[in-house]
């Protein structure tokens, strides 16, 4: 039987993606014709093209700059975190109520984008740091 995940490889943009594209059908009815796009390395015949356009509408996931989505970049901890963040629909809700703290993202650092995902998924349960004092930004999620 051949192997189509390879644990401890990187998980990539495209990756999440995947997951964004089944759960994208779903939010098809709130959700208009396809907008122009905003990135330069995703054109028209990538087989993902629609699906990063519906990620981008519903602000699940949008790019690592105004033009670019990087497709093919491994997807950290924090971005992965922050898709889910987005899905989930929380929005900021109990500013400053968080239980974490962890020496790369604490309260000293929350206007980073990514600091009220981590919050949210590490008082969920939904992930923990690589350590008691690291939630490990920059590491990327393997499989």
């Amino acid at each position: 039987m051949k192997k189509l995940l390879k644990p401890k490889k990187p998980l990539t943009v495209l990756c999440m993606l995947c997951a964004v594209s089944l759960l994208a059908s779903g939010f098809s009815k709130y959700s208009s014709a396809l907008g122009e796009n905003p990135y330069k390395d995703v054109s028209e015949d990538k087989w993902y093209y629609e699906t990063v356009q519906k990620a981008n509408e519903l602000g699940i996931m949008t790019g690592t700059a105004d033009d670019l989505f990087a497709p093919e970049l491994p997807m950290t901890r924090e971005m992965f975190v922050t898709a889910l963040y987005r899905m989930a629909q929380i929005g900021v809700a109990n500013e400053g109520a968080f239980l974490f703290e962890y020496d790369d993202v604490n309260y000293n650092n929350k206007n980073k984008w990514y600091y009220y995902p981590v919050a949210w998924a590490t008082d969920m349960g939904v992930t923990l740091g690589i350590d008691e004092n690291n939630f490990g930004v920059g590491m990327p999620v393997t499989r």
